[in-house]
């Protein structure tokens, strides 16, 4: 399984996001790497959302890329709200899933007019 995963540097408030199988470690190497990179300029990081995106790498990296070019703040934050859990019948161990990412983002183009 593949994740979509956003992180929350509050030192610097800013946001990141990317996929992999195992964000969690991924979450560490973002704050230990050696290597000069963007999240090693901002840390310590804070993972605040996980999302399944589905078995395969290639759909991970599309959500990601999606998320990235819309290059907006305001969908990380509705992205990484509590209430993005489902509740009840919907509620699968309270894991975030694609489907939840889908509604989301759909909310978000229509409010902001991006979508009609």
């Amino acid at each position: 399984m593949y994740y979509f995963y956003i992180i929350y540097s509050e030192s610097s408030d800013k946001f990141y996001s990317g996929s992999s199988q195992d964000p969690w470690k991924r979450l560490e190497k973002h704050n230990t790497s050696c290597f000069n990179t963007f999240t090693s300029k901002y840390r310590p990081w804070v993972l605040k959302a996980v999302f399944e995106a589905g078995a395969t790498r290639g759909n991970a990296e599309r959500i990601e890329r999606f998320v990235k070019k819309q290059k907006s703040r305001t969908l990380l934050q509705k992205l990484v709200d509590s209430e993005v859990v489902p509740r009840g019948s919907l509620s699968y161990s309270g894991r975030r899933t694609f489907q939840n990412l889908i509604t989301v983002l759909m909310r978000f183009f229509v409010q902001s007019g991006r979508f009609k």
